[in-house]
Formats: structure tokens, C-alpha cells, sequence
């Protein structure tokens, strides 16, 4: 009888839980894939392909970052409202920026070739 009772329990904490744990996971999944997204198009405008699927990943959230701060800054932040392309436009503007601007105050004239 308690077996049932505690299985019982514990299938409706798991039907508690799981939505919270699923809709969290996929609000951190969407977000990596669009960054990686972002960074691979940079790599692949900047050098004819991506810098690999980490530096990808940084270089899309370093991007976005960047590019949201610079079209705010000129007061078109309605771009990043267009979610997803606007979110990759936003992006890729940021990380270009942010590879030519390594660029121009490092020593490594070659960083992101």
C-alpha cells in the first residue's frame, strides 16, 4: 500500500518538475544554437569558415553583446525585436566589429584569419 502510495507521489513531483526542467533547458539551448549561429557566420564571412564550435559560441555571445550596446547606441535597438534574424543581424554586426577592433589595438594583426 505505501509502495503505491509513494509511487503516486512521485509520478506528480515528476509531472511537477519536468516542464520547469525542460522549459529551462531549451531556454539555454535556443540561445547557444543562435549564438553559435551568429559566430559561424562571422568566421565565415571573416575567413571562409568558423572558428569551431567554442570560439563560435563566444565570439556569437561577445557579438551580440557588442552589437546590442552599438545599435542602441545609434538608436536601433528595434532590429533585436525581429527575434531571430534580428537577434543573427545584431549578432554578426557585434562580432564583426569586435574581430576588427582585436585587430586594430593588438599586436596579433592575424587574430580571426
Amino acid at each position: 500500500m505505501w509502495g503505491i502510495v509513494i509511487l503516486i507521489l512521485a509520478g506528480i513531483g515528476l509531472l511537477v518538475i519536468l516542464p520547469s526542467a525542460v522549459n529551462l533547458l531549451l531556454g539555454l539551448i535556443v540561445p547557444v544554437l543562435i549564438w553559435a549561429l551568429v559566430g559561424w557566420l562571422t568566421g565565415y564571412l571573416m575567413r571562409g569558415r568558423g572558428y569551431g564550435a567554442l570560439y563560435n559560441v563566444l565570439l556569437g555571445v561577445g557579438g551580440g553583446v557588442l552589437g546590442s550596446l552599438i545599435f542602441r547606441l545609434f538608436n536601433l535597438q528595434g532590429i533585436g525585436d525581429l527575434w531571430l534574424i534580428g537577434n543573427v543581424i545584431v549578432g554578426v554586426a557585434g562580432a564583426l566589429v569586435l574581430i576588427y577592433g582585436v585587430r586594430l589595438f593588438s599586436s596579433n594583426k592575424a587574430f580571426g584569419k
